[in-house]
């Protein structure tokens, strides 16, 4: 926790906020996240050479042990052709969809598209990061505080020095509080998109692992991790539009008060509130949604996978 809120506080001495109140992609969050996430797609090619290469060697080292153990030494060579056929099948299925990049992003993206849906954003999780935003992004969050403090600012100039002392006070309070809870709601949206890219591409060697029933549990685990992600991405997309649709109110109603303090103070009191709720939100909805619902998934698989695994180790012939 406190090397999050250092890393909360490098973000308020580096980022550059863009003045205007649109939600638009661009800005030093934004584009740290998409260059960070091109990086870890190169490393995608290198991961996917070195999952096929431990795929292989797992599966062939078990195949020539179930060959010369189970079946020659033990000898039961009756119907040989059935175990050859079998396990070239079962390693050609395995090679094609196991080890298959595709496969696993198709899992994230659809969750992912179906939560921006059903918030009214879209994202784009295909080949390249150039169109990965397409609704709010990290920086237009900053983007947008930038925006609503220059309405309080432009307020406060026209009145004079002592007037409303107490209320410019409470003002620079709420601003300060709202800003950070903002930054830690860019925070929240790019550790998602960081972590879906790095289990994709960096974590994609271990589906190597499903070569062989004596390491298929790695493969198991990161299937399941893969399906939690895609939970949290879904839950975080749809808070996402939510948070949209507030940002458009708030715009609304910092027009509405003009130059009148009180009424800024109340809309100010609003975001904070509002944007206090959100983080809190964005920091726990997410992950207990993937661990509650990845977890039965989890469950729903053993069985299968158990199975696979059985026949993969020759317990079933």
């Amino acid at each position: 926790m406190i090397k999050k809120y250092c890393l909360i506080v490098l973000l308020l001495l580096a980022n550059i906020a863009y003045a205007d109140c649109t939600v638009a992609p661009g800005g030093v969050l934004d584009n740290f996240v998409l260059n960070f996430c091109d990086s870890l797609i190169k490393w995608g090619a290198e991961s996917t050479s070195l999952a096929n290469k431990i795929f292989m060697t797992l599966f062939a080292l078990e195949f020539l042990w179930q060959l010369t153990i189970k079946k020659v030494f033990s000898g039961d060579i009756e119907k040989l052709w059935v175990f050859f056929f079998t396990r070239f099948a079962l390693g050609l299925f395995f090679a094609k969809y196991l080890v298959n990049v595709e496969v696993y992003q198709g899992i994230i993206t659809f969750f992912a598209e179906y939560g921006a849906r059903v918030g009214g954003l879209k994202v784009d999780l295909h080949g390249s990061t150039a169109s990965l935003f397409a609704g709010v992004t990290p920086s237009s969050m900053i983007s947008y505080f930038s925006c609503a403090a220059d309405a309080v600012h432009v307020a406060t100039d026209e009145s004079g020095t002592l007037s409303y002392i107490t209320i410019k006070i409470v003002l620079a309070i709420t601003q300060v509080l709202f800003f950070i809870a903002i930054i830690i709601t860019s925070y929240l949206l790019m550790e998602v998109f960081i972590k879906t890219y790095f289990l994709l591409y960096v974590g994609f060697i271990l589906t190597g692992f499903a070569g062989s029933s004596w390491t298929v549990n790695y493969w198991q685990r990161y299937l399941q991790q893969i399906f939690a992600m895609a939970l949290e991405f879904l839950t975080m997309c749809v808070l996402l539009g939510v948070l949209s649709d507030q940002f458009h109110n708030w715009t609304k109603v910092l027009t509405d008060s003009g130059s009148d303090l009180v009424k800024l103070s109340g809309a100010f009191f609003n975001m904070l509130g509002v944007s206090i709720i959100a983080v809190l939100l964005m920091e726990h909805l997410p992950k207990w949604v993937s661990s509650k619902l990845a977890g039965i998934v989890h469950l729903k698989l053993d069985d299968k996978l158990t199975a696979v695994s059985g026949f993969m180790s020759g317990s079933y012939r």
